[in-house]
């Protein structure tokens, strides 16, 4: 297969917590009408010069299908195939049961060229925190075993690595040395990425970019011993993965916001 001498681009908006009512309102933010100004963002900024979107989590706040029917409906003018994988507030049986809409890709392993993105299910049911079952790492296994030669850019919702931040990170994934076990025995893996921190990240271990994502909705304030509403607005990131495994990202936010956002809330 010959390589594409552009990158392929990946616009990531993730954590958009939709309701079944797009009246729904958390923090004083209402949460369609905020992920309708990122993607308003993308609009503006990328138009449509990108080749994927992907959501890692958190889509849904309440778990209904319209959320989801929401999360489309704004999305899908971009003409651009949509991934997506659950959070811990979604129901990946509520995800997978949407099938009447072609550019949604249900494929957990993605051919993109001289790459592949790699799909991980962390939602543990009843839990706030993640884990990857059995299936899930056999999935990992498997994919970067018979990549062929390609790079490989991984997604999943919970972080495996703290963030700073105290009270968010007993939520990381349980068995994150499982992960990076798998990591460590093949080549290729080059970028992970999730969401769940409603917080820019950007680290890196060994050869392992590591990179989390703001919400489309409230965000928490980085490295903080207790729970904190973040002062910056909304955004997404957007990732070029090149041929020849360099990888380039940047996050926007939006600049102003219609609301008045409940900074005093302790949780939700």
């Amino acid at each position: 297969m010959a390589s594409r001498m552009k990158p392929y681009r990946i616009i990531q908006i993730t954590d958009p917590h939709l309701g079944g009512s797009r009246d729904q309102v958390m923090l004083g933010i209402n949460s369609f009408q905020s992920f309708e100004l990122v993607v308003d963002l993308v609009k503006q900024e990328q138009g449509q010069e990108f080749d994927r979107i992907l959501s890692s989590g958190d889509i849904s706040f309440d778990q209904s299908e319209q959320s989801y029917r929401d999360f489309i409906e704004l999305v899908e003018p971009f003409g651009r195939p949509i991934s997506w994988l659950p959070g811990n507030h979604d129901n990946p049986a509520v995800m997978s049961g949407i099938t009447d809409v072609p550019l949604l890709e249900h494929n957990r392993v993605v051919d993109l060229g001289d790459w592949q993105l790699i799909l991980l299910n962390t939602n543990t049911p009843g839990e706030i925190g993640g884990e990857l079952q059995p299936s899930e790492l056999e999935l990992l296994s498997s994919a970067l075993k018979g990549a062929n030669g390609k790079l490989s850019m991984i997604s999943m919702h919970h972080h495996p690595v703290s963030v700073g931040c105290d009270w968010m990170d007993p939520q990381q994934l349980a068995n994150a040395s499982c992960f990076f076990d798998i990591i460590r025995q093949y080549p290729g893996a080059e970028v992970l990425l999730w969401g769940h921190v409603h917080q820019e990240f950007d680290d890196q271990q060994n050869n392992l970019r590591l990179l989390a994502t703001p919400s489309t909705c409230h965000q928490f304030e980085p490295n903080q011993q207790q729970f904190m509403i973040g002062t910056q607005l909304p955004g997404y990131r957007w990732i070029d993965l090149y041929p020849n495994g360099r990888i380039e990202t940047g996050v926007s936010r939006i600049k102003s916001t219609p609301f008045e956002i409940d900074y005093r809330s302790k949780g939700y």
